[in-house]
Parts: structure tokens; C-alpha cells; sequence
């Protein structure tokens, strides 16, 4: 009897489900939410097309979880904690963060899916909106949010939230900009280049929060 026969239906579907999400991920930071199809990704899982709805419930909870799986890889190569202490200093936190997404945005590799599955939603969105600001928000947002306020004291929250999204502009703008991009590298970055950009657009960001004030 082959390995394959071996094998019990559960771990047969628990095989399948970890080859839908694994081939899911890619495609959907290579063609975002609307093009990259359920037939596609289950013949790229070699799975029958009717084993998503089953495992995943719908192309919507599989994007959904594909976003999560993402996060795992672009953290685990680019922590967003930056590996600092609960206690760092704030500002030190917002450096790590801001690393984290910029050196994401140019990672051609598993580590860049989550970045690129960002871009395709805010150049394009056609993923369910309102669930993927839910999951960024829960992944990476609220930790970046209480970095910001840890550094400004408290403030209006639409204030925060404007700081937030310009902080995170300021690190993922350049890739939706194609112009930009080639302005800024006309060839692939090198790493100096990458750390001077870091380097550049954390102090932007450092100088930008210390101007904020109510009224």
C-alpha cells in the first residue's frame, strides 16, 4: 500500500486545505481578490474546485485567511515588533514598523505577498473592504496606532487615525506609484539604498508626529 493510500481522510483534508491556502497566497499577491479565481488556485493546489467551498466556506473567508498566512510570512522574515521588548522606546517601535513595511514592499519573495495583496486593494479594491481593514487593523494596524499615541500623547481619533495612514503611506506609497518608483531606483534597490530610505522616512514620520496638536 503507497504513502498516499496511507493516508487517513482526515489527514487527506487537512493535506488538501494547507495546499489550497499555500497556493491561494501567491496568487492572490500576484493578481489581488478579483482575478485570481477559485478555478485557478484549486488547479494550482491540484484540489477539485468544490474543495475551497468546503474547506474554506467561500472565496471571501479564504482571502481572509490568506491575509493572515501572509502576515505570518512577512512577519516571520520582517517582524513588525522588530523583536523589541514591550517596553522599548516608542520611537524605536515606530523604526521596526516602519522597517518591517518597507523592506516588505521590496522583498520579491513569500515575505512581499502580504504587502503586494495590500497594494492590489488600495490601487484597485475589490476585496470585501470593510473585512480586510478589519484584519490589517487586527494583524499590524492597532500596534502601530498605540506606537503613534505612545510618541504624540493623546489625541482626536481621527487625528490617530490620519497619522496612522499617513505613517503607513509614507512606507508602501512608492510600489503603487510606478513613476516614483523608477525615480527612486531605476534599477532593484540595493540594501544601502533600502536602509537610507528607512532611514529617511522614519525621521519624515518622527518630525511630522511632533507637530501634532488639538486645536
Amino acid at each position: 500500500m503507497s504513502a498516499r493510500e496511507n493516508k487517513s481522510p482526515t489527514t487527506q483534508a487537512s493535506s488538501t486545505k494547507v495546499q489550497i491556502l499555500e497556493n491561494a497566497v501567491p496568487l492572490f499577491a500576484e493578481k489581488g481578490y478579483r482575478d485570481a479565481t477559485c478555478a485557478e488556485i484549486s488547479k494550482q493546489a491540484k484540489a477539485n474546485i468544490a474543495a475551497i467551498n468546503y474547506h474554506f466556506g467561500s472565496k471571501e473567508n479564504l482571502y481572509r485567511l490568506s491575509l493572515r498566512r501572509a502576515f505570518e510570512l512577512a512577519d516571520a522574515a520582517y517582524p513588525f515588533h522588530g523583536g523589541l521588548e514591550e517596553n522599548a522606546p516608542a520611537k524605536e517601535k515606530l523604526r521596526a514598523c516602519m522597517e518591517a513595511l518597507i523592506r516588505r514592499n521590496y522583498d520579491l519573495g513569500p515575505a512581499g505577498h502580504l504587502n503586494r495583496m495590500i497594494n492590489h486593494q488600495v490601487s484597485r479594491p475589490t476585496a470585501p473592504h470593510n473585512m480586510v481593514m478589519q484584519e490589517i487593523t487586527q494583524l499590524q494596524g492597532n500596534y502601530l496606532f498605540n506606537t503613534i499615541q505612545q510618541i504624540t500623547g493623546p489625541l482626536p481619533e481621527p487625528l490617530m487615525q490620519s497619522a496612522k495612514m499617513n505613517t503607513i503611506a509614507l512606507c508602501i506609497f512608492p510600489s503603487l506609484a510606478p513613476a516614483m518608483q523608477k525615480f527612486l531606483f531605476p534599477a532593484s534597490p540595493s540594501p544601502k539604498e533600502i536602509d537610507e530610505i528607512i532611514n529617511r522616512q522614519f525621521h519624515f514620520v518622527l518630525a511630522g508626529l511632533k507637530t501634532l496638536k488639538v486645536g
